[in-house]
């Protein structure tokens, strides 16, 4: 038979159960491992006026400056960076097609080929190299353009199956910018898909970062 606590010690010990439950829920702040807490965090974008979803103040919290982020697998993949910068500089360098050659890794040719409003249609070739071969794709994409927050971007024809996704534009906090990505990409060669998603990946996250880069220089 279990003796009961004296109340003075069942006080004590539910205020240091208060001091570690709040411990715990800031530390899991830190780390972006409170769902509970970011749930009911709303960060206010400081360019719309709006509030953030429960979602995006996690990912807030996960991501450091110029840290890049690329989860996913199987041809769908979600990639962010933090960037000190203008959210407007991020769109810049985002809606800069002709220019792609010149900052993004693998991309050796990059134009428009039309443009009408919102909507453009751009190709580009990228060099894969793996080991001791070297692959060229070709894709032209036409992409949407939705000022100041969002480029979508599908393939029109080219070499994979298929290839869609969206670049985001949020604003955390003053002069700070968060490039988000999501992506899924289908090759035409279904016997080496573990191989193709491997180098996607890859070179994904090396262009999420080049992003970055880009944006920092031009602000500076």
């Amino acid at each position: 038979m279990t003796n009961p606590m004296p109340k003075s010690m069942i006080a004590d010990s539910l205020k240091t159960g208060q001091r570690l439950t709040a411990g715990l829920l800031g530390l899991g702040l830190v780390l972006g491992a409170s769902q509970a807490l970011a749930a009911k965090t709303h960060p206010f974008d400081a360019q719309s006026g709006e509030r953030f979803s429960s979602t995006a103040a996690q990912q807030l919290v996960a991501v450091q400056p110029g840290q890049v982020s690329v989860t996913g697998q199987n041809g769908q993949y979600r990639g962010e960076v933090l960037v000190q910068a203008p959210a407007d500089m991020a769109w810049k360098v985002l809606t800069d097609y002709e220019n792609f050659k010149n900052f993004l890794p693998n991309v050796s040719e990059s134009r428009v080929i039309s443009a009408e409003g919102n909507q453009k249609v751009f190709e580009q070739v990228n060099v894969f190299r793996v080991l001791t071969f070297t692959k060229q794709a070709r894709v032209k994409m036409a992409s949407t353009e939705s000022y100041p927050k969002q480029v979508s971007f599908q393939v029109m024809e080219g070499d994979v199956k298929d290839l869609k996704g969206t670049w985001t534009i949020s604003s955390p906090a003053p002069n700070q910018v968060l490039i988000s990505h999501e992506v899924t990409v289908v090759p035409k060669d279904s016997d080496n898909k573990t191989m193709f998603f491997g180098i996607y990946k890859n070179s994904l996250k090396k262009t999420i970062a080049a992003v970055g880069k880009e944006v920092e220089r031009r602000a500076q």
